[in-house]
């Protein structure tokens, strides 16, 4: 399988969304359309998991910024969990703040959210929804 690099764009079309390149002009491709229209999702934070695998976080416009998780394709893209049940998201990442993943060597990875009972605490996932739980 050829290497491939996912990022955010905005084609002036869609808003901000979900890409992935081959590094050529023809693999260069709009990989989902996560919020509807012409808003944006501002998908942002990706980090890799086992499988070719990979989270980020996104606003979909219906559940606030959540976790995602995608295998590069479209219908293999979708919302991993819905940390914040609701508009409200569970993941703060805007520009000014300090969001990041961590790797635990395990194929997991560990991130601040919050649930919007216990505040902001350590989570972990493994890709999954089941895999992805409060610290």
């Amino acid at each position: 399988m050829a290497q491939r690099v996912v990022f955010a764009a905005n084609d002036g079309t869609n808003g901000v969304e979900l890409w992935i390149t081959d590094g050529t002009p023809d693999g260069t491709v709009l990989l989902k359309d996560i919020a509807p229209s012409s808003l944006s999702s501002y998908p942002s934070h990706f980090a890799g998991l086992p499988g070719g695998r990979f989270v980020f976080v996104a606003d979909d416009g219906t559940y606030g910024t959540e976790l995602w998780v995608s295998d590069g394709t479209a219908d293999g893209t979708y919302l991993l969990k819905d940390i914040a049940p609701g508009a409200y998201s569970g993941i703060y990442a805007g520009v000014e703040s300090y969001f990041s993943f961590a790797a635990l060597g395990d194929g997991r990875l560990v991130f601040a959210a919050s649930d919007d009972i216990n505040g902001y605490e350590l989570w972990v996932t493994d890709g999954t929804a089941d895999g992805t739980y409060l610290l």
